[in-house]
């Protein structure tokens, strides 16, 4: 697997070379993200259940009824599929406590122990890292960049929604080195990105204007789909290619991580770029 933290290159004989990146894959070779799966429908009514949300154990559907753009992102995105993933499952399937991984993929509300592993959550664990794992705040109020007031639930603006404090709210799981999980928070952390005004949502969640909540004012805010390796055109984003020619007719490849932590976020997966000379198709991986 490339887990690259500094500049690699390779020596390549010819007149050309190309390089990009092809894919980030599993033990299948497959990058395509399976489906969130089946969940209970939508309401339909839209403040029938609108105060749901505000307490702990109120389900993403409750926060669909006002939400429903935001929702159907979270449905497509890993935090959705964060239990039932199908590859979290082959992992945890024969460890002796696999519960000590269930607070990562199904959160009680992470800014209860901002800065700490979360807690797993009693139930509906196939909601993966949903609504209340990020916004709930103190089981009683809707924590968020805005603090708008609303009739729905009580809200207030944290934070930890501001573009440096989103680190501390991203990084208590992934902070963590267990198994064949790397701990991309600290590696962010530690080349000193923050001070620098970069973020885990900057690159993550790409901003976007919208009504973010039914009846309210178009805002800037972020999307939902959490961008990660299995988005070619993102992945690709994160490593910087260079050619150059060295002497007696040789080509440098220059792949450098400009993702600021460790890519992909798994031992077992890996990336792998097509180096084109001429004729001759290369990989490397």
């Amino acid at each position: 697997a490339m887990n690259l933290r500094r500049t690699s290159s390779w020596a390549l004989w010819g007149p050309i070379a190309l390089a990009w990146v092809r894919g980030s894959t599993g033990p299948n070779g497959d990058f395509s993200p399976p489906a969130y799966g089946d969940s209970p429908g939508v309401p339909t009514s839209g403040h029938e259940i609108a105060a749901a949300c505000s307490v702990e154990g109120g389900s993403p559907e409750d926060c669909a009824a006002c939400h429903g753009a935001i929702h159907k992102e979270w449905r497509e995105s890993a935090h959705a599929r964060a239990f039932t993933d199908t590859v979290f499952q082959a992992a945890i399937e024969d460890l002796q406590k696999p519960e000590r991984c269930h607070g990562c993929h199904a959160p009680k509300p992470v800014l209860d122990r901002l800065g700490r592993p979360p807690e797993v959550r009693d139930e509906d664990l196939v909601h993966g890292v949903h609504c209340t794992s990020c916004h709930l705040d103190r089981g009683t109020r809707i924590a968020g960049p805005f603090g708008s007031d609303t009739e729905d639930h009580p809200s207030l603006r944290h934070p930890a929604f501001e573009p440096r404090g989103t680190t501390a709210l991203c990084g208590s799981c992934p902070a963590l080195r267990i198994g064949p999980v790397l701990p991309l928070a600290r590696d962010f952390r530690e080349a000193g990105l923050r001070a620098k005004g970069k973020s885990c949502t900057g690159c993550h969640m790409p901003e976007i204007t919208r009504v973010v909540g039914d009846g309210g004012p178009e805002r800037k805010g972020r999307r939902h789909t959490l961008l990660g390796p299995s988005d070619p055109e993102f992945a690709a984003q994160a490593f910087e290619v260079d050619v150059r020619r060295e002497r007696q007719g040789f080509l440098e490849l220059r792949i450098e991580n400009r993702a600021g932590h460790r890519v992909p976020g798994l031992t077992t997966r890996q990336f792998v770029f097509e180096l084109t000379q001429g004729k001759q198709v290369d990989r490397v991986t």
